[in-house]
């Protein structure tokens, strides 16, 4: 998606929209070198202006999960930067970012210990129930949102948990639930996207590939690799085999 980057991409969840860059691993300041792992550093831009809190906040919770997920031993001395870019919030930012990381970081060959998902919740207002995937507009007025992200193994690890508001602890339980089954679903959407792009590029190499070509050129009808001889050592040949 990103030409300069080593892995980048776009994810949509809703209205909200968020494209990820990944570099690295690659070289690191020595100052923040270290010897027995890489260097793992998350930077979250708004889609105007500044980043502020929010973002500074974000980028610690993203951290976490990155963390969680990278095999980081594999690049001791090294950095591996991921670059959040928001392009339209309208709710479930975090649960967005992270599933744009897990597929940017995918995409970038970065070795993960498995893939992870996350899913965000919240209490409808006025009422106990719990539902999934909040619009701005409802993380607002609602009393409690919660943000999980898993970790796509047998157990099924939690790597984040995140929360907002007032809830009774059944609800936590509902929107954990809730949350785990939707992760397993978007796991099945970055095998199919996975799939869909690996298969992409395989026709992509079989296109540009030559058809019925040789390693060696055709020569022209009549033509061989040795010179003609001349006439009379022609001839010579000829009398010797007689």
């Amino acid at each position: 998606l990103l030409h300069r980057a080593d892995g980048s991409a776009k994810y949509w969840q809703g209205n909200t929209s968020v494209l990820v860059s990944v570099k690295g691993p690659m070289e690191v300041p020595i100052r923040r070198e270290r010897s027995d792992r890489a260097t793992l550093e998350v930077t979250c831009k708004p889609k105007t202006g500044l980043p502020g809190i929010v973002e500074k906040r974000m980028e610690g919770l993203l951290l976490h999960v990155a963390a969680h997920a990278i095999v980081v031993t594999n690049h001791p001395r090294a950095l591996i930067s991921i670059t959040v870019q928001t392009i339209c919030d309208d709710g479930s930012l975090l649960a967005c970012a992270i599933n744009a990381m897990c597929l940017a970081l995918m995409d970038a060959g970065v070795t993960l210990r498995t893939c992870f998902a996350a899913q965000s919740c919240f209490i409808v207002a006025g009422t106990d129930s719990v539902l999934l995937d909040p619009a701005q507009a409802e993380e607002k007025a609602c009393s409690g949102t919660f943000t999980f992200a898993f970790l796509k193994d047998p157990a099924g690890h939690l790597a984040l948990s995140h929360t907002t508001g007032s809830f009774e602890e059944a609800q936590y339980m509902d929107a954990w639930e809730l949350a785990a089954g939707a992760a397993g679903k978007i796991v099945a959407f970055y095998r199919k996207s996975m799939e869909r792009r690996l298969s992409k590029e395989h026709r992509a190499a079989l296109a540009s590939e030559p058809r019925g070509d040789c390693l060696f050129p055709r020569l022209p009808r009549g033509d061989c690799l040795l010179p003609r001889l001349p006439r009379q050592l022609s001839a010579a040949v000829r009398a010797v085999r007689a």
